[in-house]
């Protein structure tokens, strides 16, 4: 897919003049997620708008935003010697500037006044921050403060702005620990999983496409693919087939792997059935059929017996497709130590 690129017009807090904006990039083949990770408000900085075009405090932004309204300029709050704003292209998501009034570009040029309010000021944010990421009824529930949420562990740092002449403490920082301290979206998923896995007990837990290496030891059985079908032969040839080619090495290491049912309806011809069902029955993977009743034929139906005899002595050699390499649905199979051909396709 590809889409026309334009570009877009925005205006800045104080920023005075629009800025133009390009549109997100796009190209046959990028993930759709590529997009989410653009972030337009550092381009704009980046490129050079809203620039000082020197050192003087005329266009210093730490000197000319407190001349405006708060809003407008993004401060959030005003001492007697420094104040608090908002980054208008932060690195991250509540990244907040201490700055001094005064025109300085170091820390050695702050008087102890300056020092002595803006390591107020942090400190204050600091608890700020603490409390929102583990505000008290969290506690009042038994959990865990973050490792490093306190805040005493998060990095402040001086930094020389663009142009010279700048001092400000920057909170946080990108690569700040506050961010890293967040729960990613793995460690969220796994502390689901084992939240599950703690309440299940001594139960059975059946996992349903669930992320591999994040349910290693927390589940009995995971689903490796999408519903296979009784009514569409392509649909169980690649959620069936495909993904348990593709997922056996996880087979008894991570979990054992379920590469859902052979459906029986009538109106996928048996002899694909038949070849799933044997497949399945030798795998060493967990067997599950649905049979519509009165569709199998005596003789069918002794074949699904014995295949459920087979799936019950769970071989430990079990099965490996050996055209996987160049065959989306492997054909060649190593069973039990014997190689078997499977005819996925009744035209060929």
């Amino acid at each position: 897919m590809t889409e026309e690129v334009t570009g877009e017009t925005i205006s800045a807090p104080g920023g005075g003049d629009d800025v133009e904006v390009e549109a997100p990039f796009y190209h046959e083949g990028a993930p759709q997620a590529f997009q989410r990770l653009w972030t337009p408000h550092r381009m704009v900085y980046i490129g050079g708008q809203n620039k000082p075009s020197d050192d003087t405090p005329a266009q210093c932004p730490f000197c000319t935003g407190p001349q405006r309204g708060d809003e407008e300029s993004l401060i959030v709050h005003r001492g007697e010697t420094s104040y608090v704003i908002m980054n208008l292209y932060p690195y991250n998501t509540g990244h907040l500037l201490v700055c001094p009034y005064r025109h300085i570009s170091d820390w050695t040029e702050a008087t102890a006044a300056e020092r002595q309010e803006i390591g107020e000021m942090t400190a204050t944010l600091f608890s700020i921050l603490s409390f929102t990421l583990f505000p008290p009824e969290r506690q009042k529930k038994g959990e865990a403060a973050p490792s490093g949420s306190s805040p005493a562990s998060f990095t402040l740092s001086i930094f020389q702005a663009t142009a010279p002449g700048l001092m400000a403490l920057a909170l946080p920082l990108m690569g700040n620990r506050l961010v890293l301290n967040l729960l990613s979206s793995a460690e969220a998923v796994l502390n689901f999983y084992k939240a599950v896995r703690e309440a299940a007990g001594s139960g059975l837990i059946l996992g349903c496409n669930c992320i591999g290496h994040l349910g290693a030891g927390l589940m009995h059985l995971n689903r490796t693919g999408d519903d296979t079908s009784g009514r569409s032969w392509e649909q169980t040839r690649k959620m069936g087939v495909n993904t348990l080619s593709f997922s056996l090495p996880q087979h008894g290491a991570l979990f054992a792997i379920d590469a859902d049912c052979v459906g029986v309806t009538g109106e996928i011809p048996w002899e694909l059935n038949r070849q799933w069902l044997q497949l399945l029955a030798e795998s060493g993977t967990p067997l599950f059929t649905s049979i519509q009743p009165g569709v199998l034929t005596p003789e069918q139906e002794e074949e699904v017996r014995a295949a459920y005899a087979m799936a019950s002595q769970h071989s430990s050699a079990g099965a490996y497709p050996l055209d996987w390499q160049n065959n989306m649905y492997p054909e060649s199979w190593l069973l039990s130590h014997r190689k078997e051909t499977f005819r996925w396709y009744l035209d060929r």
